[in-house]
């Protein structure tokens, strides 16, 4: 069976920005913001897109990913589907650091590569 679910924005803000307190990729010297136009509700209404970049420690671009409104839909389904405790977490605002960091790493990398 399949259902769906109204998630706040402000929900998905507030666990996004609690990754940040978790010592996992977007805390690595190396993965940068390269532009924020907007902030992150913007982003998720499809206004903006922020760009990250994992860089070399000579300054050499390595990969380039990007936050957009489509990331977090397809990182959202990715985290009900293969990570259902952290999805509960998020949609009963018991998110914490490790949520965050989960829901940053299906949103950007696709999957969960660090931690």
């Amino acid at each position: 069976m399949k259902i769906a679910i109204e998630i706040p924005n402000e929900t998905i803000e507030n666990c996004w920005w609690d990754g940040y307190s978790f010592p996992t990729m977007l805390h690595r010297t190396d993965l940068c913001v390269e532009t924020t136009k907007g902030d992150f509700q913007a982003v998720i209404r499809g206004d903006a897109e922020w760009e990250y970049h994992y860089v070399e420690e000579d300054g050499e671009i390595i990969k380039t990913v990007y936050l957009n409104r489509e990331a977090i839909l397809i990182g959202l389904k990715k985290l009900q589907q293969d990570y259902p405790k952290h999805f509960d977490d998020l949609i009963e605002g018991q998110h914490d650091s490790i949520t965050g960091s989960v829901l940053q790493q299906v949103i950007l990398l696709g999957d969960v590569e660090y931690g």
